[in-house]
């Protein structure tokens, strides 16, 4: 189980971590732009040395850990902000199509944990 996931599906009904963990993963699949015009796929091969499919593979595993690049698809998936505290900052995830509402979720550098949302 991923904290991540799990604090995401929180904000949405009648969605669990495992099928929110594929949703996103075949969003991915599609290669979109997730941050400043940036694939996917060149992302990844940037950030973790492998590709695209082997990525995908490895996040579809229910024990591995959600990061940035989840949150985004997360974002543009469901036309959701997502404010990130951790420690004393925000960060902020904007999704590329208007929002309808924003959530808020907390980072303690080890695990996510659920705080709130809001309708925007």
């Amino acid at each position: 189980m991923s904290c991540l996931f799990n604090s995401l599906s929180h904000f949405i009904v009648d969605l669990d971590e495992h099928n929110l963990r594929n949703i996103i993963c075949d969003y991915l699949q599609t290669n979109p732009v997730v941050f400043d015009n940036i694939d996917a796929d060149k992302m990844i091969n940037w950030r973790d040395d492998i590709n695209l499919t082997q990525y995908i593979s490895e996040m579809r595993n229910t024990n591995t850990w959600g990061s940035s690049l989840e949150i985004k698809s997360f974002c543009n998936i469901f036309n959701i902000i997502v404010i990130v505290h951790h420690l004393n900052r925000q960060i902020e995830f904007i999704p590329n199509n208007t929002p309808k509402f924003a959530i808020h979720i907390k980072y303690n550098g080890n695990h996510f944990e659920p705080i709130k949302s809001e309708i925007l």
